[in-house]
């Protein structure tokens, strides 16, 4: 009985987690179109950095935090199916 507490705990922590990530893909999807937006603009090298109004995404920062964001969904994803196939196979 004991595992099977364990068990829902770890699913509903799972599902939680695997819940706010899913929230968060809006704000990511929109990180990633405006990096793009970036990519494919030509820079100016006219007019200062200070003149531009809206603050440009540093592009490595960028590019890390979609990686850190993709390994832990990956990450949340095995651990729910790993946990899930484990309580299948004991019913």
């Amino acid at each position: 009985m004991t595992s099977q507490n364990s068990n829902v705990g770890k699913l509903k922590t799972l599902s939680g987690a695997l819940d706010i990530m899913v929230r968060t893909k809006h704000a990511f999807q929109l990180i990633g179109r405006e990096l793009v937006g970036e990519l494919g603009q030509p820079k100016s090298e006219e007019a200062p950095p200070a003149a531009d109004p809206s603050p440009s995404l540093n592009r490595e920062e960028v590019i890390k935090l979609l990686s850190i964001f993709e390994s832990r969904l990956s990450f949340l994803l095995l651990q729910s199916i790993k946990l899930l196939s484990s309580t299948k196979k004991k019913t």
